[in-house]
């Protein structure tokens, strides 16, 4: 058995792509995307869309693997896709996505990726694992005599963001506020931003900067052992360090790439698991084959739908054919990983599933800079749950967002019943 929830009729699934691509971009595929881009796969696999800019869809693996991988794909010197929102000159949210290394392209990107590689390491994250046990006890015990729960509100906004949090040395005291800047600056994805929803980020954004140059000024006059900012700030390439503007863009990627992906891994692969009863007592029976399950989860039904746009900075030629220079390009990760030819049986929930070569975090320079940290507190999470509520279930259906822009796929309330009573 497997489930993307209410799977839609394929008879009502337009033919035409950029039809295809609307829905999706629109809301209407939300509640099964995989269904509208496995159509698009199929019929246009390598689609020149009418939308503004006339970018290229790519739904086939080998492309999209290779757009990651191609010294040819970028953001472009200038940033010209993002800069050419009317509103960027104006607007602080915008503004720190231009200077975001996610954003950049070599040689920039090089040295910023280098500089945070040195200091977000595998020790790193180990060193967060008393804090993830810790605080999932405590969010836990929260529910403890409940019969009934929504898992988004309950478990998977709560522990993300207090983690990265932690780990950037917040006091534990302002974690919630942290948390709330976070939710509302990730609405500068959603489709259609209103202007008063820009300046509502734009505010958000400016208290979330203003906090983290108070921290940094702080830290720098008592550099702590072991501390992750203090790390960053000491870190150096070539005798060269991150100058404080440069703290503050890495901090606030930092906390969105190790909150939002990880929020939605535990809900989506909590959902995966009760849809798919087989595979929850699979993984309850066997918890060693967490690892194997996260992957699948982030496969099978991950956060990313889309990569972020880059263009063609030269003419380059990809396996399904040529894109001229200047020329944005969308790679469509949940058709990737949802592509035959690559994957057996890919509709299908295998948390034993290897080899699993998905494309969910990425690839190439820009891989997932949060992955580690997210694998690692996603598994610890869905474990714990499966051992603390054996006869958790759903309680009515999964209710998605529509607010992605069809770059992602965020899941708003996951109702579960864990008193062994159905209650669907």
């Amino acid at each position: 058995m497997t489930s993307h929830s209410a799977t839609p009729d394929v008879a009502q699934i337009p033919d035409d792509p950029d039809e295809i691509i609307a829905a999706v971009l629109s809301g209407q595929g939300q509640s099964d995307p995989y269904a509208y881009y496995d159509k698009l796969r199929q019929t246009a696999p390598f689609h020149r869309s009418i939308l503004p800019g006339t970018p290229y869809f790519l739904t086939r693996y080998e492309d999209v693997d290779a757009m990651f991988r191609s010294e040819l794909i970028g953001h472009g010197e200038d940033q010209p896709l993002l800069r050419a929102n009317p509103r960027f000159e104006r607007s602080v949210a915008l503004q720190d996505i231009a200077g975001s290394m996610a954003e950049m392209d070599p040689p920039q990107h090089t040295r910023l990726r280098s500089l945070v590689n040195r200091v977000f390491t595998p020790k790193t994250v180990a060193g967060m694992s008393g804090y993830i046990t810790e605080l999932t006890d405590q969010v836990l015990a929260d529910l403890d005599g409940k019969d009934e729960f929504d898992i988004v509100p309950a478990i998977s906004y709560r522990i993300p963001s207090s983690v990265t949090s932690e780990m950037l040395g917040v006091p534990r005291g302002d974690h919630k506020l942290f948390s709330e800047w976070i939710h509302t600056t990730a609405g500068i994805f959603g489709p259609g931003l209103t202007e008063a929803e820009l300046i509502k980020i734009d505010d958000a954004v400016g208290k979330f900067q203003d906090y983290l140059r108070e921290l940094i000024v702080e830290r720098k006059k008592n550099l702590r052992e072991g501390d992750f900012l203090s790390e960053l700030i000491q870190a150096s390439v070539d005798g060269g360090k991150l100058d404080e503007m440069e703290l503050i863009h890495m901090c606030t990627l930092l906390l969105g790439a190790g909150t939002e992906t990880t929020e939605t891994l535990i809900a989506m692969g909590m959902t995966s698991l009760l849809e798919n009863p087989d595979q929850k007592v699979r993984l309850s029976e066997d918890p060693s084959l967490a690892p194997f399950a996260i992957e699948e989860f982030l496969r099978h039904n991950g956060p990313a739908l889309q990569a972020r746009t880059r263009i063609a900075l030269d003419d380059v030629t990809l396996p399904g054919g040529t894109i001229p220079k200047g020329t944005p390009i969308i790679g469509v990760i949940a058709a990737a990983n949802h592509d035959p030819e690559v994957f057996t049986d890919p509709q299908t929930l295998d948390i034993g599933r290897s080899p699993n070569p998905h494309l969910g975090f990425g690839g190439g320079i820009h891989m997932c800079l949060g992955a580690r940290l997210s694998r690692h507190e996603g598994a610890y999470v869905i474990n714990t749950l499966l051992e603390r509520f054996p006869e958790m279930r759903l309680a009515g259906e999964p209710e998605w967002s529509t607010g992605g822009g069809g770059g992602v796929r965020a899941i708003e309330s996951v109702p579960v019943n864990v008193a062994g009573v159905d209650g669907r």
